[in-house]
């Protein structure tokens, strides 16, 4: 992953602000945790609070389809935190060579999935549901379609994990079970012949990209009141992020009766609203599960890149591939079932 660089030349950032926005001198500057796409802050001026993000990806195309996204979301009743214009009708402007966009500041909080509530469960399920009722077959040619896997970008990423990890004389507990999922993947892809257009899934709906339970804020009974993050937003099969969002949103801390349970009322308020076949489900979940199994990007962070901030990602992502990694059918026919 690349360096992401803090605006920290405050007084040309407060310039180019003002000059956009009018905004008056910045006061302050406070990274906010979070964000793998992209660097978050919170943005005190003379005019009041903003958040700004600053996106990682300097590609032409990343941006504005982002700035698509949110637009065409919002337009059609999904509660997208949209970011601010500037004096130029824009929602990003360029500052030492990176884009940014300035949102207002929401004070909220996203759900706990410790507690999630029946009321919080249906609603982060009929939200997906009209996220993807409003991008079905969006007409825009230049969106990029969802990146699944490959194996020959496996192949690249796994030389470097594996001479990392040979070059320590002895391996930490964590650095252990690294070792021993990235060679539980390496079989599998060299296993593997399906490719994802080897699945009867249609790349006809404008996804969210990253529709999980930190990126969504709650009102106070408990519902969804802002989506924000779109960074990862592409066309694809709406299965495939269904199934992702599921089992991070129902299943992030664990499989149990209680995380079923949560899955059902998930699916249950989605199909509800966006019915779905099962075998369409169930294919979406297979792509997903595949997907994980070609993944490096948490083991490089921290074996790369000496970042510890992605380990219980690494932990959740590790429990889904040890229950769900050779066979997604049985847990797919017991989320499917009615909830309670």
């Amino acid at each position: 992953m690349l360096g992401m660089q803090t605006p920290m030349r405050l007084e040309a950032l407060s310039e180019r602000l003002h000059e956009l926005f009018g905004l008056g001198p910045v006061l302050s500057l406070e990274r906010v945790h979070g964000g793998y796409t992209c660097q978050n802050f919170r943005l005190q001026t003379s005019a009041g609070s903003f958040f700004l993000k600053q996106y990682q990806n300097h590609l032409r195309q990343w941006v504005p389809d982002i700035k698509f996204a949110e637009k065409h979301f919002a337009g059609h009743g999904v509660p997208v935190v949209l970011p601010v214009k500037d004096r130029f009708g824009r929602t990003a402007f360029l500052f030492d060579s990176y884009w940014y966009s300035l949102f207002p500041f929401v004070d909220g909080s996203s759900p706990d999935p410790a507690s999630l509530s029946k009321t919080t469960l249906a609603s982060l399920g009929e939200t997906l549901a009209d996220i993807h009722l409003a991008g079905h077959d969006v007409r825009r040619r230049t969106l990029q379609t969802r990146w699944m896997w490959d194996r020959d970008a496996f192949d690249l990423e796994y030389a470097e994990l594996r001479h990392a990890l040979d070059r320590k004389p002895s391996f930490t507990p964590l650095e252990e079970r690294m070792s021993a999922l990235l060679e539980r993947k390496a079989k599998f892809v060299r296993e593997n012949q399906l490719i994802p257009h080897d699945f009867p899934v249609a790349y006809d709906h404008l996804l969210h990209g990253d529709f999980i339970y930190p990126n969504v804020f709650l009102a106070p009974d408990g519902k969804v009141s802002h989506v924000f993050d779109l960074e990862r937003t592409s066309l694809g099969p709406r299965s495939f992020e269904l199934a992702r969002s599921l089992l991070i949103c129902c299943c992030d801390d664990g499989f149990d009766a209680r995380h079923v349970e949560q899955a059902r009322a998930f699916l249950a308020a989605y199909r509800e609203r966006y019915p779905i076949s099962f075998d369409e489900f169930m294919n979406g979940m297979q792509m997903f599960m595949i997907s994980c199994l070609h993944a490096t990007w948490l083991e490089g962070n921290y074996l790369l890149h000496g970042l510890n901030t992605h380990v219980g990602l690494f932990e959740s992502n590790e429990r889904r591939i040890d229950l769900l990694g050779q066979d997604p059918a049985p847990f797919c026919r017991e989320v499917w079932k009615a909830p309670a």
